[in-house]
């Protein structure tokens, strides 16, 4: 892949103040077929709910209370803080629950129909890998290998190095370039 495309990958997309959210991942092209440059909608005013008040997180497993998915059971597998969304694989009704703090005074998210405490779920990244369960394979290369010093630096030159190693001595003197 090319550099300019992994930069175009990693750099934030900017969006237009109209901007409506939806399902699909913004700068996407099912994005963009919702969203074409241009349109004007009208705006859905949402208070957006703040970071540290936020309850649900990806991959935590909820039951839903009311309405027609009831005593159902599902994974959050999207949360869209900017609309106050959370999508549940197969379902998309969250259950209630609110922060409080243990005795010890941590602070833990309760679910506020059972009283249970819920625990919050390993974080995943993009490309679906959990850093905390993530088992080192026979081709990984060890953190012994990878942190090995194994090049000692110099101010000669590559050819200089060489010709160290294989013990030619140069009576030449080269006149100095400044390509840079």
């Amino acid at each position: 892949m090319r550099l300019s495309a992994v930069r175009a990958l990693a750099a934030k997309v900017e969006l237009p103040p109209h901007y409506r959210y939806g399902m699909n991942r913004p700068g996407s092209m099912a994005d963009r077929i919702k969203n074409p440059p241009g349109t004007r909608r009208k705006r859905i005013l949402v208070e957006p709910i703040a970071d540290h008040e936020w309850k649900f997180f990806q991959g935590d497993t909820v039951q839903i209370l009311s309405g027609k998915d009831a005593g159902k059971q599902g994974r959050v597998a999207q949360v869209i803080r900017q609309r106050n969304w959370v999508v549940l694989q197969g379902l998309n009704v969250p259950t209630e629950v609110e922060w409080r703090y243990t005795e010890e005074g941590e602070r833990v998210r309760v679910s506020l129909r059972t009283g249970r405490v819920i625990p919050q779920p390993p974080v995943e990244r993009e490309d679906g890998i959990v850093l905390e369960q993530w088992i080192d394979g026979p081709k990984d290369t060890s953190v012994e290998d990878a942190l090995e010093r194994t090049y000692g630096p110099s101010l000669k030159t590559f050819q200089e190095e060489i010709m160290q190693l294989q013990g030619i001595v140069e009576t030449r003197c080269f006149r100095k370039s400044y390509w840079y």
